[in-house]
């Protein structure tokens, strides 16, 4: 230990900072060589917990009722980093689990007891720290303890810790990953805060950490957690935070306030319910939030506060232009709030409870859905699309940068040069776009958007991109990385690979689904609007939709089987298959429409009876996996599959697949599987707009793994209200990400300027400033590129939906829209980005309409009688012309659904789901609709 006497003169405090910088140095390097020594672990515990732990921190911690056996940690809990300095002195630290300055730091234990004890000592001896650990019962109890020995106030500039939860989600020991490993939720938010952790595979004990009363989380960075951040977060200048970076004093020995203690609490729960409980139990909030957390300026939100302290107080960050009210009490502990935002961008509400503490709601206002959906389809039609004749890449949608306002591409790739071209060029960022503009317009057709389509597919895909019909061997085939000009031309290609280049590069599963998407939607729009396509019919993109979804599972697996399995990774869009299937069967090709759906089982039955774990794709852990596998397990849920032998040989594995029993039962198994897995990863106890059903960098799977939990809500959940939140909560997220505004908020709460009303970012930095995947630095808000964005925009139009729900804590609610309520009926004014679907959800019925063009008025409301058995809709004819409009209705609680259309009665008829269809000519341009069920 280094001996400094206290000295007054402050020339001293320099020297004793000059020689901790010195320390600094030795004790680094005697870090290293200690850290390489394995060290003795202990074991103590009760009927609740496991722990382990060694001279260096608690490094196990596992609950008793946990199946799997699996560690928390991977590393020591109790490495806590402690920044302070002596008046107008340098800043000095204690940093663990080394003290900087003594070669171990002291450990007690009692196992009988079920106690730990770590004690540092600061240089000097001015400070010191212990932490004890407790346990007690089901809880273990984890103490910090700070205090001055000197004879000078201490101001501590930083006090943090890091939690080293064994989350790995990469390499391919795929047993080790689901079961083994845990994703982690922060929601850092002052007094209020938590920490959970879910197991990969969704799977049951979860673990929470409470602060205790008088501890509070106010920052975090890449690696550390910190109760206070003056120090750290104020040095970083280069990006925004929502809270305060705070600081704190020690007064010195002898007094009353040298020395202050934070606390934290450990628990494990089974089940999501049981981890609200116990936070509620802690003195934190459980908050509850309809419709989400990015909300559109147009609409209002409710949400509640769950707790045992009383609520003193919430403000607005922006009073003047913040709508807050109270609407009471729901049982003993649940406050009800309603409230709205005129202030387009990040909108902080702070909520002040137990007489002094505060924790903060974190909302974004956004324009509304629909302005967004046009805007951005117009932004990548109007800024972002190539149309030069002499470039290889003419009619190519470009990624581009917000920052720097430019679009990137093949002759300006910015930071992606060589092969990483593919970024700009092929590959999800670049093929993603197309897929999103024609979903927008089967709902909202532009001729200037879908003429741009046509232009894209003749100059960069139809023989470009893509082999024609005509091109052999390997017709319809899609070029990869790193661009389709390049590996069309075998002396080019040489140029950036030496791999297989005896074969044609055709192997990227993932960009035949969104071609395939693309089709299908361009098929959608030449059937609905023929006069409005002019390089394609409707038959040709139904035929090159098939085509296309056929190569899927034939061409990557042939070329490069070793690597691509297309029966075994879920892909983003390919959901659209059945869409095509249906289609092919509806159109009279019966032997196209068994060949694709034969292959779209085989993929069902491995996900549903050969896969051990609920999901799969190009990484073991890849998120973009779970929009396919809810909809293969909703296939096999709602469609008898037959039973077979050797249906499919594996070439990696070298087996038959083979499923002598098929079985509904088995389909909703996985089905449940694969959605508690999803949830894992999903911001749910975290309601902050940029984690509230997003994953975890809030990037475009947010939407797309949320498509799914809405549809289980609505479909097949027993108690659905939940489900709904949070899907929807992650449907209206991304919203956030697409830069849009006012005249008056400069077009753009990111990036300010009109050119750039309509871009977007790819992801969230949540940091105050970090790196993202591509390896650009940003201050915290959306990655300057849109880059893959636009698929998450691509479930915009089959997720939308307008939904009067009588949920069990906000009673009668609207998701999508404003609701008046009247004497005898609800007032429904759909705002949801399409205005195709409308659902009336509650405990009885569920009823869901869908229309397949035209949309519901955005002026005049959807009105539901009370009595819920009938109600009353206007119908906007969405192109002026004279047309047929098809009406599926979903009724479960609502038998026998009867229409009329402008007073005249329309025939139904069922389809094989039960579903009710109503077909009805449209020549007015507002038409009145009502429906009416027993």
């Amino acid at each position: 230990m280094i001996l400094i006497p206290n000295y007054t003169d402050m020339k001293h405090y320099i020297l004793l900072g000059l020689l901790a910088i010195l320390a600094y140095s030795n004790a680094d390097a005697q870090q290293q060589r200690q850290a390489q020594q394995p060290l003795e672990t202990f074991t103590m515990g009760n009927a609740y917990w496991k722990v382990g732990y060694n001279t260096n921190g608690v490094c196990a911690l596992e609950s008793t009722t946990d199946s799997y056996q699996a560690n928390l940690l991977n590393g020591e809990l109790g490495d806590v980093y402690l920044a302070y300095k002596v008046k107008d002195g340098v800043w000095m630290r204690i940093n663990t689990p080394y003290n900087r300055f003594t070669p171990v730091r002291e450990m007690k234990a009692d196992n009988q007891a079920g106690t730990i004890s770590y004690h540092d000592i600061g240089m000097g001896d001015i400070i010191e720290m212990t932490q004890n650990f407790r346990l007690e019962g089901e809880l273990l109890h984890w103490n910090i303890e700070i205090v001055n020995n000197s004879k000078f106030p201490i101001e501590i500039g930083d006090l943090a810790f890091t939690f080293p939860a064994r989350s790995g989600r990469g390499g391919s020991d795929r047993m080790a990953i689901f079961e083994k490993n845990y994703n982690r939720h922060t929601f850092i938010s002052g007094d209020a805060s938590f920490m959970y952790f879910t197991r990969i595979n969704g799977k049951a004990p979860y673990y929470l950490m409470t602060v205790d009363p008088g501890t509070k989380l106010e920052y975090v960075d890449n690696t550390r957690f910190y109760i206070y951040s003056g120090k750290s977060g104020t040095a970083e200048t280069r990006g925004t935070w929502r809270q305060e970076h705070t600081r704190a004093w020690l007064q010195p020995a002898g007094t009353n306030q040298n020395k202050m203690s934070f606390g934290f609490t450990l628990h494990y729960a089974d089940s999501y319910p049981e981890l609200k409980e116990k936070i509620i139990a802690s003195r934190l909030i459980d908050i509850d939030v309809v419709p989400g957390m990015t909300l559109p300026v147009s609409q209002k939100a409710k949400f509640s506060l769950n707790t045992l302290c009383p609520i003193d107080s919430i403000a607005a960050e922006f009073p003047a232009m913040t709508e807050l009210k109270y609407l009471g009490k729901k049982g003993a502990n649940t406050h009800i709030y309603e409230v709205g935002f005129r202030k387009l961008g990040e909108n902080l509400l702070t909520v002040h409870f137990d007489n002094g503490r505060k924790t903060y709601l974190e909302f974004f206002s956004c324009e509304s859905p629909e302005t967004i959906t046009k805007k951005r389809s117009s932004f990548i039609v109007n800024s972002q699309q190539f149309r030069d004749p002499t470039k290889w890449y003419n009619g190519l949608y470009g990624v581009y940068d917000m920052n720097k306002g430019d679009l990137l591409g093949p002759d300006n790739p910015y930071i992606f040069d060589d092969v990483l071209t593919y970024f700009l060029a092929s590959d999800d960022p670049a093929l993603g776009k197309a897929p999103f503009i024609a979903s927008k317009n089967v709902v909202f057709p532009d001729d200037a958007e879908i003429a741009s389509l046509e232009y894209h597919i003749k100059h960069f895909v139809w023989g470009g991109l893509q082999r024609t019909d005509k091109e052999t061997p390997y017709p319809y085939g899609i070029y990869g990385t790193p661009n389709w000009f390049i590996n069309r031309d075998h002396d080019l290609r040489v140029h950036y690979t030496a791999y297989s280049l005896d074969k044609l590069r055709l192997w990227r599963t993932f960009d035949y689904a969104h071609m395939a998407m693309m089709y299908w939607h361009m098929y959608q729009i030449a059937t609905l609007y023929p006069e409005k396509c002019n390089y394609m019919s409707a038959e040709q993109y139904l035929e090159i939709a098939y085509q296309t979804a056929k190569a899927f599972y034939i061409y990557p697996a042939e070329l490069d089987g070793g690597y691509y399995e297309p029966y075994k990774w879920g892909c983003y869009n390919e959901l659209i298959k059945v869409n095509i299937i249906d289609e092919l069967e509806a159109k009279g090709f019966a032997e196209k429409a068994a060949d694709l759906r034969a292959e779209w089982e085989k993929k069902a039955k491995w996900f549903i009876y050969d896969e051990p774990y609920p999901y799969s794709s190009e990484y073991v852990t890849d998120r973009t996996a779970f929009e396919s596998t809810y909809f293969l397990a909703k296939y096999g849920v709602q469609n008898d599959m037959k039973p077979d032998e050797n249906l499919w040989y594996d070439p990696n594995a070298k087996k038959w697949y083979s499923h002598p029993v098929v079985t509904k039962e088995k389909a909703r198994d996985f089905m449940d599987r694969q959605l508690y897995a999803a949830l894992s990863c999903r911001g749910y106890l975290e309601k902050q707009w940029f984690k509230l059903g997003g994953d975890f960098s809030f990037s475009y799977m947010a939407r797309m793994g949320s498509t799914p939990i809405l549809d289980y809500g609505y479909r097949f959940a027993d108690n659905p209200y939940e489900w709904l939140r949070l899907g929807y909560a992650g449907y209206l997220g991304p919203f956030a990400m697409v830069n849009t505004g006012t005249p008056e908020s400069n077009y753009g709460y990111w990036h300010p300027g009109k050119e750039k009303d309509g871009a977007m970012g790819q992801s969230f930095i949540s940091t105050k400033y970090g790196r993202s995947w591509v390896g650009i630095d940003e201050p915290r808000g959306p990655l300057r590129l849109c880059g893959e964005a636009d698929l998450g925009m691509c479930a915009i139009t089959r997720t939308a939906v307008s939904m009067l729900v009588n949920d069990p804590i906000f009673g009668w609610t609207v998701f999508g829209g404003n609701m008046s309520e009247e004497q005898k009926q609800f007032a429904i004014y759909p705002d949801d980005g399409a205005r195709i679907r409308f659902r009336v959800i509650n405990d009885k019925i569920r009823l869901g309409l869908e229309l397949d063009r035209d949309n519901w008025s955005a002026t005049s409301p959807i009105m539901v009688n009370k009595d819920m058995k009938s109600m009353e809709l206007k119908l906007e004819n969405g192109t002026g012309n004279k047309h047929t409009t098809r009406l599926t209705v979903e009724a479960k609680g609502a038998r026998s659904p009867k229409l009329t259309m402008n007073g005249k009665n329309i025939t139904s008829k069922q389809d094989r789901y039960g579903n009710y269809i109503f077909e009805f000519p449209v020549e007015q341009q507002v038409n009145t609709l009502k429906l009416a069920w027993r």
